[in-house]
């Protein structure tokens, strides 16, 4: 299963580590937090991404690195995915024995969670209008860390990894005007 216009999902193994790359699809202006991938489906999707999940576990590869555009957790912009169209719950199975991290873009803005021990990083300020405005969280929703609760400000940045047989380091290199 490669990339094409009609899987427009795949995966590669690099250093000891797995790199999974799902597609959320187009951006619906009428539900613009939704999974609009028909590319396969999110179903589809879910399916694949166990299976490589499982597929890892058993080549020995215990760092996992996981993309796609719609965040699974946000307080900012359109929100995140819903829960019937969230990865979450099948990656928190693999979390035990696997280290996830997973990048998700869409709002412009930086959100950092750690949810049942998966890292999720919402790398939305890179370039585009900052989203500024948090909305108020669900009372039993993750804490978010980048922000912690405070104001925010113009904020832009990159992550840098680094992924060696001592573990994973990551920085986030913030640059803020003014």
């Amino acid at each position: 299963m490669g990339f094409t216009a009609e899987h427009r999902v795949y995966k590669f193994d690099y250093g000891g580590c797995r790199f999974i790359f799902l597609d959320t699809g187009d951006m619906d202006y009428r539900n613009p937090s939704a999974w609009g991938s028909k590319h396969p489906d999110f179903q589809a999707q879910m399916a694949i991404l166990s299976e490589w999940l499982q597929e890892a576990k058993k080549e020995g590869i215990d760092q996992v690195f996981v993309t796609f555009h719609n965040p699974a957790f946000c307080i900012s912009g359109f929100g995140p995915l819903p829960l019937e169209e969230n990865p979450h719950p099948y990656l928190k199975p693999f979390a035990s024995e696997l280290k996830i991290t997973v990048f998700n873009g869409h709002v412009h803005t930086t959100e950092v969670y750690q949810v049942d021990g998966i890292r999720y990083l919402i790398l939305g300020a890179g370039g585009g209008e900052q989203e500024r405005e948090a909305n108020p969280p669900p009372t039993d929703y993750p804490e978010e860390l980048y922000w912690k609760g405070q104001p925010r400000v113009e904020d832009y940045n990159y992550l840098r990894v680094q992924v060696s047989n001592k573990g994973t380091r990551m920085w986030l290199r913030r640059y803020r005007p003014g």
